[in-house]
């Protein structure tokens, strides 16, 4: 994390700003030291403990060590491309970046969870085909959940079609509310194959699990019909 500063103009007291002003600021001088010092010391704890409260209801590397290279791996992903992702961070709500924080949080924890038990299924040696990678990558032994959005011809590398869905799932949500949500929701239920149920007692949605299954089949469809209008999907 950038902590060098460059003389930046920054109001003395940070601790006067909103989340929203000090969220602003980071993202257009992400190498102010003060600034993100204030935003460690509002939001640092918050992201330890939902990664950690994470992997402690997966049961996985509960180590104090791994929930900290989790969450410098949050830290990392708004820094990308020059702090990109705070940059496009827009609510006015005061306490959105405590939505979008632990988002962010959790997509690291299940990314890293999902790494390691693909490795743990992962043939000693050899080279792998993308389909194998995909089955992997699958939460136990489930297979992606196409049969609603099968490719109505051969649509080459399994790699392509996930590209397709993915740009699909983004345009569908693309200023929603609860976009980062329900994207979230969508993306552990059709790459991760985490059913309604897990999704609804692992992830901290505060959802019921018929609402998570409501929204997933909501967003199938709609993921259908963009491919579908794409040429690529019965």
């Amino acid at each position: 994390m950038p902590l060098s500063s460059r003389g930046s103009a920054i109001p003395a007291n940070l601790n006067k700003l909103t989340n929203v002003q000090l969220v602003h600021m980071i993202a257009n001088e992400p190498w102010n030291e003060e600034a993100w010092r204030e935003f460690l010391h509002r939001f640092h704890k918050y992201v330890s403990f939902t990664i950690y409260s994470v992997c402690k209801r997966l049961g996985y590397a509960e180590g104090v060590a791994k929930v900290e290279d989790l969450t410098q791996e949050v830290y990392i992903k708004l820094l990308n491309n020059d702090c990109e992702p705070l940059k496009q961070f827009t609510s006015l709500y005061e306490n959105a970046i405590l939505k979008y924080l632990k988002m962010t949080a959790i997509r690291a924890v299940y990314t890293d969870f999902t790494a390691w038990k693909a490795q743990k299924r992962r043939p000693a040696g050899g080279i792998v085909s993308l389909h194998q990678q995909a089955e992997w990558s699958i939460h136990e032994n489930r297979k992606l959940d196409l049969v609603d959005i099968l490719p109505a011809n051969d649509f080459g590398e399994t790699s392509e079609l996930m590209e397709e869905i993915q740009f699909c799932l983004n345009k569908i949500l693309r200023g929603r509310r609860n976009a980062d949500r329900n994207k979230l929701i969508f993306e552990y239920y059709f790459y991760h194959g985490f059913d309604a149920v897990e999704i609804a007692s692992q992830i901290c949605m505060n959802l019921t699990a018929k609402r998570v299954g409501k929204l997933i089949s909501e967003i199938k469809q709609a993921v259908r019909r963009c491919l579908r209008n794409h040429g690529i999907a019965r």
